[in-house]
């Protein structure tokens, strides 16, 4: 099972409880960009996922 997220973009639009397994390169880099997330250079969707995961690990743990 993927991780579940709600995910605001640009757009004031919300999408709740997809899984961003099921979200497109585009989509995952563009709601990183807006929730303020660092993916660095990946540019692969599993490299993306990865960061995004890991960003949101430390945000729960602070």
């Amino acid at each position: 099972m993927g991780k579940v997220v709600g995910l605001n973009f640009a757009e004031d639009t919300y999408t709740p409880d997809i899984c961003i397994e099921d979200m497109t390169v585009t989509q995952l880099k563009e709601f990183a960009k807006y929730n303020g997330i660092d993916i660095g250079s990946a540019s692969k969707k599993s490299d993306i996922i990865d960061a995004i995961i890991a960003a949101g690990d430390t945000e729960s743990e602070v």
